[in-house]
C-alpha cells in the first residue's frame, strides 16, 4: 500500500468491523482451502495439535512440522482442483470487488490482543 509508511490502523481484539466485506470472505475461504492442501500430517493429527496452546516462539517450528510451504504443495487431485478453483474464482472475485474499489484498512495494522497469563494480564501487539 502506498500509505503504509505513514498511516497506522489499530484493531483491538476480535474487532471485525474494519475488515468485514464480501471479498474478504472469499479470500478467507481460499486461504483455508490452501492450508488444507499444505497439511503434511493426517488432518486429525493436525487438528489435535493446533487445539493445544502454543507459545509464539514455538509457532514457526510447529508450522514447519505440520505444513508444507506455499511453494512446496505436493501435486494431488485436491491441489489440482484447488488451482482450477482459484482461477475460476479470481474472475468472479475481480468482478465482485475490482481492485480500484477495494476498501482495505490503510497503512500498517497494529492488532492488539488481550492475553491472559498466570502471572499477569498484558497487552501485546503484532505488526503485519
Amino acid at each position: 500500500m502506498q500509505c503504509e509508511e505513514y498511516v497506522i490502523s489499530i484493531v483491538v481484539g476480535s474487532d471485525v468491523i474494519p475488515r468485514i466485506r464480501g471479498s474478504n470472505f472469499e479470500i478467507l475461504r481460499f486461504e483455508f482451502l490452501e492450508v488444507l492442501a499444505r497439511v503434511k500430517v493426517p488432518k486429525i493429527e493436525a487438528w489435535r495439535d493446533i487445539r493445544k496452546p502454543c507459545q509464539n516462539s514455538e509457532l514457526e517450528r510447529r508450522n514447519k512440522r505440520l505444513l508444507y510451504s506455499k511453494d512446496d504443495i505436493p501435486l494431488s487431485d485436491y491441489s489440482k482442483e484447488l488451482e482450477e478453483f482459484k482461477v475460476k474464482r479470481k474472475k468472479i472475485f475481480d468482478d465482485l470487488s475490482p481492485v480500484s474499489t477495494r476498501l482495505n484498512i490503510p497503512g500498517r495494522i497494529i492488532h492488539l490482543v488481550h492475553a491472559r497469563t498466570l502471572k499477569a494480564i498484558m497487552w501485546t501487539s503484532m505488526l503485519r
